[in-house]
């Protein structure tokens, strides 16, 4: 069974602006299958929000339209379980609750993020098997587990 995760939408924007960290490499590794991207409406719509700010461009050097593609592309490899009711986790930044709920309600075993008020959640017992990462340990467990794979 593939994996499932949530990308955080800091991810995908460290991916575009910083080609050599983790969060490029995860996002190479959503387009080599390594992994199966879950979004929501919800975290579509903020995908697209923060894509549409003058500053992703601005920041990454590429034109709109690219960095509409990047978009694209990473979509392309997500699915899709619509919309989602709030987390039944209490989160300190309210803005926070549509990613977790995106990663709980579409049964990701993984949310990759960035974000402090998020990491902080990791190993409450409410979240289930859902295991909040930052994107290098995110990064070490897809790469040990596609080494796994090769040696059986």
């Amino acid at each position: 069974m593939p994996i499932r995760a949530v990308l955080d939408t800091n991810i995908l924007v460290s991916g575009l602006l910083a080609q050599l960290g983790a969060s490029h490499a995860i996002i190479e590794r959503l387009r080599s299958d390594a992994f199966v991207l879950v979004l929501s409406a919800e975290s579509h719509d903020e995908y697209e929000a923060v894509f549409a700010r003058p500053f992703v461009a601005d920041r990454s050097g590429y034109s709109v339209s690219e960095v509409n593609a990047y978009l694209r592309g990473v979509e392309a490899k997500a699915e899709m379980i619509g919309h989602v009711d709030p987390a039944p986790v209490e989160v300190r930044d309210v803005n926070d609750n549509p990613v977790l709920a995106t990663a709980m309600l579409g049964t990701a075993a993984f949310l990759v993020t960035g974000d402090q008020d998020l990491l902080t959640l990791s190993g409450n017992p409410a979240l289930g098997a859902l295991r909040i990462l930052p994107p290098r340990d995110f990064l070490v467990m897809l790469d040990s587990e596609s080494n796994g794979a090769s040696s059986r």
